[in-house]
């Protein structure tokens, strides 16, 4: 039988050879000498940088341990420590930057969902609950001329063909504040102004009150199961302006004598048939 050698086989054979020359000291391999930082090296390095030892280890992900053994030379760094220190020599800015971690740029989405936090909750602090309460009153008048106005004007919404403005008020049994007690009997705010901002942001003096109807919104839901984002929990009452007394607030009990109560599917209805003629 024969057997056949191979390529591979015979460089095997050399190589081994050559090692077995080298042990026997018949000859010498060629070598590659790697750098190896000594005690004073490290140290050295680290007080360049201007870096306590534990700020060093921290920068660069060092355990601040074994820095301190390897600058007193109780230790020797291996292999992988000795190419990063190598690599922190020569651009320090490099691995820190590498090594930072770093908090991903806030998108839009992101600053939405932090904004919607404050309208997820089901007892709402009376200013975001103002806002939720206007939503809803103009989702409802979506198909009725109804549009929102915008923040600073001095009536919350105004109807596209009359022209007619409208004002809307809320209050709720249950705040936000009063962990879980109920406030006491509501009043809204009717004052009359000295004046109003117009579309051109210039001030009108115009005393008295601005808006042609008010809506009236109340949630008398109070204890644990209390939710003021549902729309079907709200009662509202739509009153004309000249119907309301000429002071300041007005009670709920007072709007109760004006008007009758209505959900929020109501109040399409209710504002055609309070809508004053002009």
């Amino acid at each position: 039988m024969t057997t056949r050698r191979t390529d591979m086989g015979l460089e095997l054979e050399a190589a081994l050879g050559e090692v077995l020359a080298h042990v026997q000291g018949k000859t010498t391999l060629p070598q590659r000498i790697v750098d190896d930082p000594a005690a004073q090296h490290i140290l050295a390095l680290r007080k360049r940088m201007k870096l306590s030892r534990q700020r060093f280890a921290d920068r660069f992900g060092l355990d601040v341990r074994a820095v301190q053994d390897w600058e007193q030379g109780r230790r020797v760094p291996n292999r992988a420590a000795r190419v990063l220190l190598t690599v922190i020599e020569r651009n320090p800015e490099a691995v820190a930057g590498a090594l930072e971690e770093r908090v991903p740029d806030a998108t839009r989405a992101d600053v939405v969902r932090e904004v919607m936090k404050a309208y997820q909750v089901p007892v709402m602090n009376n200013t975001h609950r103002s806002e939720y309460v206007e939503a809803m009153v103009a989702v409802a008048l979506a198909e009725s001329g109804w549009s929102r106005t915008k923040p600073w004007d001095s009536w919350d919404f105004e109807h596209k063909s009359s022209g007619l403005r409208m004002e809307v008020k809320q209050s709720a049994a249950a705040q936000a504040w009063g962990e879980g007690r109920t406030s006491g009997p509501p009043r809204f705010d009717i004052r009359a102004r000295s004046g109003y901002w117009d579309q051109s942001a210039k001030w009108r003096s115009s005393p008295g009150r601005h808006a042609d109807v008010y809506v009236f919104a109340w949630h008398a839901g109070a204890g644990d199961s209390v939710d003021q984002r549902e729309p079907a929990n709200w009662q509202f009452y739509v009153v004309p302006e000249c119907r309301l007394p000429d002071q300041k607030t007005v009670g709920l009990s007072t709007i109760r004598h004006l008007a009758e109560p209505c959900g929020a599917d109501g109040l399409p209805g209710g504002l055609a048939a309070a809508m004053p003629e002009r």
